[in-house]
């Protein structure tokens, strides 16, 4: 049962003598959180009046979980979905959830990028996240291709934050066009995208090594041929061998 509310039911008993009714009625008190700066806290609106307060108290109980754990400890359902943000921007997290802040409007520094990129080369990148609000933003950042890799998962910062990725041409066929995408969930479950090209040109080869390539490759498949061959024609020249000696013999 979720904590901090009334619930009420009927027993009915039916018996030679009659039916009779009761009723039953159960208040389910709240568990006070049981440690921390925050201690006796015994409902989420409480909690949220002492976070404003002290932000930065609050930060480390939200990412470790705490929080978490106490609100399912209560039966209620917990406003965040997926991994806490870092820092103060867990409390602006925390509240956006709860409905109790606003969500900033956010932007990205770029909504396309460009890149050329030679094997075995690995390009960085960089996208920033921002608002012209006085809030903090944060974000959990994917990317929908191998090549396309976000070194910095999880993102936060007053006002604006940062996002790392590099693109590992090693991974790309080299001669070809390449489109990839950078994912952002932002505050309160905002949805951000950044298309990223990139054009992978083959390395440089000398004109005398494409040249020659056909007659190595030729050469080779040759040597193959030959040493496939050598043992049967090796076993038929002895066959053929035995086989003449024993009619002379």
């Amino acid at each position: 049962l979720t904590a901090s509310q009334t619930y009420s039911g009927k027993l009915t008993v039916i018996t030679n003598g009659g039916i009779s009714e009761v009723a039953v009625r159960l208040d389910v008190v709240s568990i006070p959180l049981a440690s921390g700066p925050f201690q006796g806290a015994a409902s989420p609106r409480q909690l949220a009046e002492r976070m404003r307060a002290n932000p930065k108290q609050a930060a480390p109980l939200l990412e470790s979980g705490e929080i978490a754990r106490w609100f399912q400890l209560n039966g209620w359902t917990y406003p965040v979905s997926g991994p806490p943000a870092r820092g103060v921007a867990a409390v602006q997290q925390f509240f956006e959830g709860m409905g109790l802040s606003k969500p900033p409007a956010l932007q990205l520094s770029e909504q396309e990028l460009h890149f050329f990129c030679t094997p075995p080369e690995v390009v960085q990148g960089r996208i920033t996240l921002r608002t012209t609000a006085k809030k903090w933003v944060y974000a959990q950042v994917d990317s929908d291709k191998l090549w396309l890799r976000v070194t910095t998962p999880t993102v936060s910062g007053p006002q604006q934050a940062q996002v790392a990725f590099e693109i590992d041409s090693t991974l790309m066929e080299a001669g070809g066009l390449h489109l990839g995408t950078v994912y952002l969930t932002a505050n309160a479950g905002q949805k951000l995208a950044v298309r990223v090209q990139v054009n992978c040109t083959r390395p440089y080869e000398p004109l005398t090594h494409r040249l020659l390539r056909p007659f190595f490759v030729g050469a080779l498949l040759a040597l193959m041929l030959r040493l496939l061959l050598t043992g049967p024609a090796d076993l038929y020249a002895r066959s053929w061998g035995q086989t003449a000696d024993a009619a002379w013999a």
